[in-house]
């Protein structure tokens, strides 16, 4: 769900069937909000004010991610790896932001994209291309279905 005033639509057709809103009529349930917040010590008033959600910083300076307190990547791959009798080792992941370097740690790979932060490359048991060159099947393409 993306939340905007205006259609993302109207801005960048490649938004595909994105949800938005203009918050006059917001009944939407939404695992996440992000925000931009231009003044840092705003994001610590917040989270003091709602001390149920935790944030995040995003790389590009003024965006931050809320969520439920405890509400995690990694927590959500240790509850996929328990349904599937899967061992946390057996997964891959593929990520670029802050916000994931947990997940990359935690998996049995961790691959970062070209665009990736330095924090998540620097992390990451390998690099790909960025996302806007499909870095994922790139990789998939050399490393697993090479080997099927």
């Amino acid at each position: 769900m993306w939340i905007y005033k205006t259609d993302p639509k109207e801005q960048d057709q490649s938004w595909g069937d994105s949800i938005y809103t203009d918050f006059a009529d917001f009944k939407h349930e939404a695992l996440k909000i992000c925000v931009g917040i231009r003044h840092p010590g705003l994001v610590q008033k917040l989270c003091e004010h709602f001390s149920e959600l935790d944030s995040q910083h995003f790389s590009d300076g003024k965006w931050y991610k809320f969520t439920k307190s405890g509400i995690t990547k990694e927590k959500a791959i240790l509850a996929v790896c328990e349904a599937c009798h899967a061992d946390v080792s057996e997964i891959a992941a593929f990520r670029d932001d802050y916000a994931d370097i947990g997940m990359l740690m935690l998996c049995g790979i961790g691959i970062a994209m070209d665009n990736a932060v330095q924090e998540v490359k620097d992390i990451a048991d390998d690099i790909t291309l960025s996302n806007e060159e499909d870095g994922v099947a790139a990789y998939l393409e050399k490393w697993i279905i090479a080997f099927d």
